[in-house]
C-alpha cells in the first residue's frame, strides 16, 4: 500500500529523519525546536507530542523504530481525514495504523516502554476506522429502507428485511450500540407493521418438508458446482434437471400456503 504523504513533513522528519524533537536539526532551517513542536501539536494533539517526546527518550533504532512507524501511519490518516479524503480510502489508512501498532506487527526489539504508545494509537485507530466504515453501513441501510417501500411480495419483504438489519448492525458495531437510536426506531417501527407477513414466511420455512427441500437444494447446487468445476458433464446435467424439479416443488408449496 502506498501512504499519502503530504502534509506530513513535520512528523515524518521527526519520526523517520529523527528532527529537532529526537535530537537532530529542523526539517528547515528557520524552523526551531519550539515551533515544530507546536506543528506537530495543532495537527495532532498534545498526546501526540508527548508521546513523540517518549520515544525520544528511549532512542532511535529497533527499541523504538516499530512505533515510530506506527504513528506515522496515524499521522497520514489524521491528515487525510482532515483534507476531507475519500471516506473510504481514510478508514483504509487507518486500518493500516491498527494493524501497524498492534503487538503482533511490532519488532521482538521494541521497548516495553514503547509498546503502550502502539497500543494506544492501535485503539484509536480501530474507532476511528470503525466509525467511518459505519458511515457505509448506514448508507446501505438507508438504501434498504427505502427499497422497503415499494416492495412487494412476503419473500422479498423478508430479504430487503434482512438486508436492513444487517447493515443497522455493522453500523452500530463501527461507531458503538448507542449510535444511529433513530434509525434503529425506523428499523423496530418496520418490524411492527410487517410483523404478520414475516411471522407467515418464518412458519413456512419451518415446516418440515420445506427445510427437506431446502436441504436437497442447497445440496444439489453444491453438487452442480463441483460437477461444472470436474467437467462432469453427464452428472451436471441430471443434477440441473433435479434443480429444476426442487424449484418447481418450491414453487407449489408457496403458492399452496398463498405467497
Amino acid at each position: 500500500m502506498q501512504f499519502d504523504t503530504r502534509g506530513m513533513a513535520p512528523l515524518v522528519c521527526v519520526l523517520v529523519s529523527g528532527c529537532a524533537l529526537l535530537g537532530g536539526q529542523p526539517e528547515t532551517p528557520e524552523q526551531t525546536p519550539a515551533e515544530q513542536e507546536e506543528q506537530i501539536r495543532a495537527q495532532y494533539g498534545d498526546q501526540m507530542v508527548e508521546d513523540v517526546k517518549a520515544l525520544k527518550a528511549l532512542g532511535k533504532g529497533a527499541q523504538t523504530q516499530g512505533v515510530a512507524s506506527c504513528l506515522k501511519i496515524y499521522g497520514q490518516a489524521v491528515d487525510m481525514e482532515k483534507r476531507g479524503a475519500d471516506e473510504r480510502g481514510v478508514a483504509q489508512q487507518y486500518r493500516a495504523c491498527a494493524n501497524s501498532c498492534g503487538e503482533h506487527h511490532l519488532p521482538s526489539a521494541t521497548a516495553d516502554e514503547a509498546r503502550p504508545i502502539a497500543a494506544r494509537y492501535e485503539a484509536i485507530c480501530k474507532e476511528k476506522s470503525g466509525k467511518l466504515d459505519s458511515v457505509g453501513h448506514i448508507q446501505r441501510f438507508r438504501a434498504a429502507m427505502d427499497r422497503l417501500a415499494t416492495t412487494t411480495g412476503a419473500f422479498n419483504i423478508r430479504q430487503v428485511m434482512s438486508e436492513a438489519r444487517g447493515a443497522l448492525k455493522q453500523a452500530k458495531e463501527g461507531a458503538g450500540e448507542s449510535a444511529f437510536p433513530a434509525e434503529e426506531e425506523e428499523f423496530h417501527a418496520a418490524e411492527a407493521k410487517h410483523a404478520d407477513t414475516l411471522e407467515k414466511v418464518e412458519a413456512f420455512l419451518r415446516r418440515p418438508d420445506v427445510r427437506e427441500l431446502e436441504d436437497r437444494r442447497r445440496t444439489l447446487m453444491a453438487q452442480i458446482e463441483d460437477y461444472e468445476r470436474l467437467g462432469m458433464k453427464a452428472q451436471l446435467e441430471k443434477a440441473k434437471g433435479d434443480l429444476r424439479g426442487v424449484e418447481a416443488k418450491w414453487s407449489f408449496l408457496m403458492k399452496e400456503a398463498g405467497f
